[in-house]
């Protein structure tokens, strides 16, 4: 949500709208229909940003050609004048997954995506320091015993 108010806020998107999908919403259960309902998805994101949850969900190792009709379908379109520079997609999931989709499953792919950011994985001790630190910068406090959990 707060990188649709930050696209938002730069002028890159009219709207801080964010459009919040998963690979299975890309599947329609008959080849030939995932393309035009990943058109839909992304008619539906025009001006906001598009985040496709555990985005490496359309890598089918097996084969089966829904997720690739997906996948093949979101390459076009990222290149397609009315969708280009009008949405902002973010592909997210873990890194190692998340590079063998875009290494293995569509050449075109791999250079529509122009930038990669990691989030490294805090420990649960790091997660709740930073937690405590920022919630200091607003003059907030955990309540008593929260430390513990």
């Amino acid at each position: 949500r707060r990188m649709g108010m930050l696209f938002e806020a730069l002028g890159v998107l009219p709207s801080a709208e964010v459009v919040q999908v998963s690979a299975s919403d890309f599947s329609t259960g008959f080849v030939g229909q995932t393309a035009a309902r990943t058109r839909d998805i992304f008619d539906s994101a025009r001006g906001a940003v598009l985040f496709i949850d555990e985005a490496y969900r359309l890598y089918d190792p097996l084969g089966r050609s829904y997720m690739q009709e997906a996948v093949d379908e979101i390459v076009n379109l990222l290149t397609e004048e009315q969708y280009r520079g009008k949405l902002v997609v973010i592909f997210a999931g873990y890194a190692g997954q998340m590079s063998r989709l875009l290494d293995e499953v569509n050449p075109g792919l791999k250079s529509r995506v122009s930038d990669v950011i990691d989030f490294p994985d805090f420990a649960p001790a790091a997660a709740a320091t930073m937690a405590a630190q920022q919630l200091g910068e607003k003059r907030l406090q955990l309540p008593a015993g929260a430390e513990s959990l």
